[in-house]
């Protein structure tokens, strides 16, 4: 979703938050699709970055964080996939650990195939690549399980990008879309899959997961705000830099 500002629109039934580039710029940006009637139960909607985005929803028996991500690529440089990396991991510090948090989206990161303690299920697609190691090591120090790597399926409900030019006998498909929640929900998840061929127009399949969770009984609350928008500032990408070359080196 390549957007400019941050905000929210209805469409139709449907309620969609966003989040993009403040330079006026329409490169990246991430977004994400609710019903209306589920709009009265999110008590926060966090714009923290063109790549990153929260969203609150009140339901029991725990309240759900749904982080949206869009990770640079490899072509980006290492300063902007750690800074990526920082700015969610400021963000969980800040969520209650009762509550389920869902952080999905578009990694840009290829796992190894093999099954990796109770993170990463025997279920991939493809080869790996560096920015999936990252990936396996951000689960691995935050204590989530990569959801889509636990369901047996057939390659083609695995692949979530596929090239937008295929050549005859060089068909590109990737695994580079992920849903990760932390450990204590992954019973939660009761179904994950992509849909090839959906009508979407983008190179990207969609990934759905079927969660099995309750609305709360609505009881209007002060929620505690986070000044997520801090990480934008210089001394704050500094300090990323710094953190993150300790934790992966």
């Amino acid at each position: 979703m390549r957007g400019s500002g941050s905000n929210f629109c209805d469409i139709n039934e449907h309620r969609i938050y966003y989040s993009g580039t403040t330079n006026g710029k329409h490169e990246y940006g991430v977004g994400v699709i609710i019903n209306k009637t589920i709009a009265k139960y999110v008590p926060n909607f966090i714009p923290i970055s063109e790549r990153t985005m929260l969203l609150q929803i009140q339901t029991t028996p725990a309240n759900i964080n749904v982080i949206q991500v869009y990770a640079p690529t490899c072509q980006n440089d290492e300063d902007e996939i750690k800074e990526f990396y920082y700015q969610i991991i400021e963000v969980l510090k800040e969520l209650p650990k009762q509550d389920l948090t869902i952080i999905m989206g578009d990694w840009n990161a290829k796992i190894r195939k093999g099954r990796v303690g109770d993170i990463i299920g025997p279920h991939v697609h493809g080869e790996r690549n560096e920015r999936g190691d990252l990936l396996n090591l951000f689960a691995e120090e935050q204590d989530l399980i990569v959801t889509n790597t636990w369901f047996k399926l057939p390659d083609r409900r695995l692949y979530t990008w596929k090239a937008p030019r295929d050549k005859h006998g060089d068909i590109t498909r990737h695994q580079i879309n992920h849903i990760l929640v932390n450990k204590r929900f992954g019973n939660s998840c009761k179904s994950m899959k992509t849909y090839p061929g959906a009508d979407i127009q983008s190179d990207h399949n969609p990934l759905v997961g079927v969660f099995r969770v309750k609305l709360k009984n609505l009881k209007r609350k002060i929620v505690k705000q986070h000044n997520f928008r801090k990480l934008k500032e210089p001394l704050i990408k500094e300090q990323v830099r710094v953190c993150l070359n300790k934790e992966i080196n």
